[in-house]
Order: structure tokens, then C-alpha cells, then sequence
């Protein structure tokens, strides 16, 4: 059967779109509206597709025009200036009626079957780096294409005849020529054998592409990484079916995932990947049921976060702490619901931000918006109507949330923050003894920082400034992050130290919050750092 194409710094904003009202949330899970236009109700532009990726979002309208925004920033002298985030309409771009976002690069398909490429790059000039997004570019060898799926440079393409195309396209450049030349001698797309009859796919960031079929089957198509810019030349790759998976009828897209969903005809959502952990299923890759979800109508796929909406409109997310290290695994934590969303029909995760578009054709959207990613301001014209929040340029720009045992606790020293280099979290050494209750010896800059904890159990870890090598326990230890002197205060990576100390780590990105489990330990009572 062939495919049917119907089935943490804010800057002021001015719309340039309305966009049916565009709604937002900062930190928490309660949206705010925004009001775009007075005559907002009677846009001419309805969000049919939203996608939301690194930093970035993008959207399609029932025009079939596309809009993005997200992500776009100077530095220039050592300042960094975030753009607005406004919705801006993508040139040469028409009658589109799919729309895919990966990390760096998006892609579009006109009803012409046409497959459309284009890119968000960093561009360096005169001291001045600078990200924009260039031209769409079309990639000629794909022809009647009707749904596309962009990975991290692995792309996949669903034909109007139910067959399945792959090619790997990853742009550098930012002369729009330069792109134009790797678009035209990338490998040739390559079509994926014994295969046909497909409705759905998804690509991923582990090189994979997830396919259902018609008859509710799911089936997986992968590749090493090394092989990508040699895929036309490799030998021919089958498919494999992803066994304990039936009555499928919807794959969810992902940005950056490394793990799959996938919607069943009974409403229950069902995972698997290579990283995921549960309780039930001795193999990671064996699919499991998502526990406390079901009447699911809609669904999307993050890095480690996921959101689903259900038959009554209600919208649900659930993920998992960052996975830092290679031997991190994911252990999904119980579906929340999203106060305040209803009657939602469609749904978008991103990295650290999520999208919904309502029944009425309006969009929503709540998480980080330090890069625009969001599409929202503060000014007279666009006002955010949330009684609940004060000031959203202020919970936008603020830290992320810290709790030990459940009691929140307030940096005034210095503020927790993620490191965007590392993705790490980070906090004042002072947090380690106050919050933590741990003992700290250190004497010089030179000098490693020890920190000392005698129960539950005893632990130690020590770690010194600027150095990637620690020991916890007496054994050595490489980190992904140092520990630093920033603004006169000394910040240390939150997880390396805490879990050596014996607590446990918890990252909710949704409400952008760092819970610790101090285990069988009294939460201690010293002033707050």
C-alpha cells in the first residue's frame, strides 16, 4: 500500500508570525500563553507539524509554509548575544507536507515528492561567530518521497510506493555552494531490500532507522557509523524484525535518541534500546510497555525524555537521568502528566523543550528556552499570560532547581548550572558540606579538594582544579568535566562527587531539577549554601 501524506537567556521578541498564539512554559510544568496578535484567533497561519530539536524548533503550517526558530547567536569580543527567538518563514520553501529537525540539519518534503534540505551553521568572521540558517537545497536523487526523518547525519525517506530509502548527508560548510556540492556528491541513497508495504519511520543517533509496516510489524535497519559516508557501496544490508513487537501503528520521531517508541493499536506506548534498562526485560533491547500509559493517541521521543498526549487530550512526559558515561543506563521513571495542556492532538520533544499543538490549531510550548527555542518574548506586544509566574524572562534565566531528600535547597553563594561544553551540572563546593554533610579539606588552589563522608558508609573523593582525573575511594577515575573557579566561587561536577559520596542522582529536565537521595543518612540541617 502506498503511503498517504495526510495520514537560560531570554531576549525581547517580536513576532513576525502569528502562529494561532504561541504558549509557553519556563521552568515547571505549567504552560503560559502567549498572545501573539489580537486577531490571534483568526491566524492565517495554523500549525498542522511542529519538531523540536537541538536548541531549535521548526514548524508547519496549513499553508505548507515553514517556520523556524531557535538557536541563533553572535559572539563577538567574548559577549555572547542570543537572537530572538522569532518564528521566521524559510525561503524558497512552499507546499511542503512533511518536515523533520535533527540536531544540526532539517529536512522538508513538497507534494511534489521533492525532498529539501538545509542547515544551522557556525560561521567565523572578523572575531565574530555567528550561527544562522542557510538556503534550503534540494536533494535531487530522492523522487516521490512522502514522509523524510532526519538522524545525525543519516537520513531516511519514505516513497509514496511504501518503500524505504537511506543516505547519509552531513554539511559543513557555510557557503551555501560548498553545501550545495556535498548534497550533490554525497553517496547516493540507497533503497532498503526485501522490504515494502511501509507506513512509518524514525531514525535515531545510533545510525539506525526504524521502520513499520503495514501489517503492525516493526523492523530495524542499521549501520556502524565508521561505514555512513560509504553506505552506496556496502554490501547489502537486510532488515531485522524487532521481535515481541505487533499491532503497531505509530512510530514515534526522535531527535538525538538513542532509544525507540512505538504506539500500539490498543494505546499502550512500548520501548526498547540500547541503553534502556527494565526491570522485567533481562535485554535492554527487548521491547517493554511503558507502565501507566494507555488511551495514547500521539507520542514523540527525546535524548532521554519522552511526551505523549492522550485520547482525552491530556499530555504525559517521562525519561530518565542524563546517561554521562558509557555504562549509564536509562530507567524510565513514571509517566506525569502536564498541568494545564488540553485537548492536545500533537505532540514534540526536544532536547530540553517540548511542543503540543492543540485541537484549535494553537501551539504550546514549555522547557528551556535559553536559546529561543521556545519563540517567545516579554514585551507589551507578545505578553505572557501565566498569574503564577512573576516574571518569565527571570525563571528562563535562573538555575536549575536543586533538592536533597526532597528539600529544596537555595544557592545564595552562587548558582547550580548546567555546563553546555560538558553537559554537566554543576555546583558550589560549599553545597558538598552544607547540603551534603560532607567534610572538606582543602588548603591551596594546588592542593586536591577532599571531601569526606562517614555514613551510611564512608566515603572519599578527591579532586583537584582543572585536572580530568579523580579518585573516589582510592581509585582513579577519568571525569567528563573539571572542577573550576567561576566568578570567584569554586564549582565542582554535581554527579561524579555526589555518587561517590553515596548518594543518588536523579535529573528531571522537564522541571530542569536536580533531585539527591542521600541514602539511610539524616538530611542535615547547616545553613543553606
Amino acid at each position: 500500500m502506498a503511503f498517504n501524506s495526510k495520514t537560560h537567556q531570554l531576549i525581547k521578541t517580536a513576532a513576525a508570525v502569528t502562529l494561532a498564539g504561541i504558549l509557553t512554559m519556563s521552568t515547571g510544568l505549567l504552560p503560559m500563553a502567549l498572545a501573539a496578535e489580537k486577531e490571534s484567533s483568526n491566524s492565517s497561519h495554523t500549525p498542522v507539524q511542529v519538531v523540536t530539536g537541538y536548541r531549535a524548533s521548526a514548524l508547519l503550517d496549513d499553508k505548507g509554509d515553514v517556520w523556524q526558530w531557535g538557536s541563533k547567536f553572535e559572539v563577538k569580543n567574548g559577549n555572547t548575544v542570543i537572537f530572538p527567538g522569532t518564528p521566521t518563514k524559510m525561503e524558497g520553501l512552499s507546499n511542503i507536507i512533511d518536515l523533520s529537525l535533527s540536531n544540526t540539519n532539517a529536512m522538508a518534503v513538497k507534494n511534489d515528492g521533492t525532498v529539501w534540505l538545509w542547515s544551522r551553521y557556525i560561521q567565523n568572521k572578523d572575531e565574530t561567530v555567528t550561527s544562522f540558517y542557510d538556503k534550503p537545497v534540494q536533494i535531487t536523487r530522492l523522487k516521490n518521497i512522502a514522509k523524510v526523518s532526519n538522524g545525525a547525519g543519516l537520513s531516511a525517506a519514505l516513497a509514496k510506493d511504501g518503500k524505504v530509502w537511506v543516505q547519509w548527508i552531513f554539511p559543513t560548510s557555510s557557503n551555501l555552494k560548498e553545501t550545495m556540492n556535498v548534497v550533490a556528491t554525497a553517496p547516493a541513497p540507497r533503497v532498503i531490500e526485501g522490504l515494502d508495504k511501509v507506513v512509518d519511520i524514525s531514525t535515531s543517533n545510533n545510525s539506525e532507522v526504524i521502520i513499520l509496516k503495514e501489517d503492525g510489524t516493526v523492523w530495524n535497519w542499521s549501520v556502524t557509523e565508521s561505514s555512513l559516508p560509504y553506505l552506496d557501496s556496502l554490501q547489502t544490508i537486510q532488515a531485522i524484525q524487532v521481535s515481541g513487537l505487533s499491532d503497531i501503528v505509530k512510530l514515534a520521531p526522535g531527535t538525538g535518541a538513542i532509544h525507540h517508541l512505538a504506539l500500539k493499536k490498543d494505546g499502550t506506548v512500548w520501548a526498547w534500546g540500547s541503553r534502556l534498562k527494565e526491570d522485567v526485560n533481562s535485554s535492554a533491547n527487548k521491547p517493554f510497555q511503558i507502565a501507566g500509559l494507555t488511551d495514547v493517541t500521539a507520542l514523540s521521543a527525546g535524548r532521554w525524555d519522552n511526551v505523549a498526549a492522550k485520547k482525552d487530550g491530556s499530555v504525559w512526559t517521562w525519561g530518565c537521568k542524563e546517561l554521562l558515561r558509557a555504562d549509564d543506563a536509562c530507567n524510565f521513571k513514571a509517566p506525569i502528566k502536564v498541568e494545564g495542556l488540553s485537548d492536545i492532538v500533537f505532540v514534540a520533544q526536544g532536547e530540553e523543550h517540548n511542543a503540543a499543538i492543540k485541537k484549535d490549531g494553537t501551539l504550546w510550548m514549555w522547557g528551556d528556552n535559553r536559546f529561543g527555542q521556545l519563540g517567545v518574548g516579554l514585551n507589551s506586544e507578545i505578553p505572557i499570560h501565566n498569574p503564577n509566574e512573576k516574571n518569565v524572562d527571570a525563571e528562563q534565566s535562573s538555575s536549575i532547581k536543586v533538592t536533597v531528600n526532597g528539600r529544596p535547597i537555595t544557592m545564595t553563594e552562587a548558582p547550580a548550572y548546567i555546563d553546555d561544553a560538558n553537559n554537566l551540572t554543576y555546583v558550589p563546593l560549599r553545597f558538598i558540606s552544607d547540603a551534603l554533610g560532607a567534610k572538606i579539606d582543602w588548603t591551596s588552589n594546588d592542593e586536591p579538594i577532599i571531601a569526606t563522608v562517614s555514613q551510611p558508609q564512608p566515603h572519599q573523593v578527591k579532586i583537584k582544579l582543572n585536572e580530568k582525573q579523580a579518585t573516589i575511594d582510592g581509585k582513579a577515575v577519568l571525569l567528563d568535566g573539571v572542577a573550576q573557579l567561576s566568578n570567584g566561587h569554586t564549582m565542582v561536577p554535581l554527579r561524579v562527587i555526589s555518587e561517590g559520596l553515596g548518594a543518588n542522582i536523579t535529573w528531571n529536565s522537564i522541571l530542569r531539577s536536580v533531585d539527591i537521595t542521600l541514602l539511610g543518612a539524616p538530611v542535615p540541617t547547616a545553613a543553606k549554601p
